[in-house]
């Protein structure tokens, strides 16, 4: 089933929930706020807190739907590098469009920004569009000197171990406390040549 189309997670996303079939045609404004309990409704988010306001302006054609969103705020996630909790601040904006079809189009005529629904349909929840804007809205790669404030550093312990410098030191501890098997003495001269 389209998510567009259901209530999700027995009716907690119902907020989220535009009844357009009495709306009149033209541009009408909603403003939803996401917080700690929205990321707890999306398995395996990769956000769990965070307060972002979503401006959604909702425009009823005659047989289209047209949703732009616009996302700021700030999440917390973790540092893809050393996994420290960061507060990274967000903005992105989105446009989707939604054709009121009986049929659905051939594969060669689907788009990407363009969702089929039924012209029957009387409303949309609009949880997974702005879920899936703000996470495509993420950079790519989120470090710490990212973090609000810009002051924080990612772990020390971490990126050492991340450059292999306790690794080294810690596989020298072992090889000296541990003797060597003699089968695999003439291995090892091979390795340090």
């Amino acid at each position: 089933m389209n998510p567009l189309l259901e209530e999700l997670a027995g009716g907690r996303l119902k907020e989220f929930t535009i009844i357009f079939s009495g709306l009149s045609e033209g541009i009408h404004d909603f403003t939803f706020t996401l917080e700690d309990d929205f990321f707890k409704e999306f398995p395996n988010s990769p956000i769990e807190k965070g307060k972002v306001d979503v401006e959604l302006a909702f425009e009823k054609k005659r047989r289209m739907l047209v949703l732009n969103l616009e996302l700021a705020g700030q999440v917390n996630i973790e540092c893809d590098r050393c996994l420290q909790p960061l507060n990274l601040p967000v903005a992105t904006q989105y446009k989707l469009m939604i054709k009121l079809s009986a049929s659905q189009p051939s594969p060669q005529d689907v788009k990407e920004d363009i969702i089929y629904i039924a012209p029957e349909s009387s409303h949309l929840n609009v949880a997974h569009p702005i879920y899936e804007t703000l996470i495509l809205g993420l950079p790519l790669s989120k470090t710490c000197e990212m973090d609000i404030g810009g002051e924080q550093a990612c772990d020390p312990k971490i990126m050492a171990i991340i450059e292999g410098e306790v690794q080294e030191e810690e596989t020298n501890k072992t090889e000296e406390e541990t003797p060597i098997d003699p089968r695999w003495a003439a291995l090892k001269k091979l390795k340090d040549k």
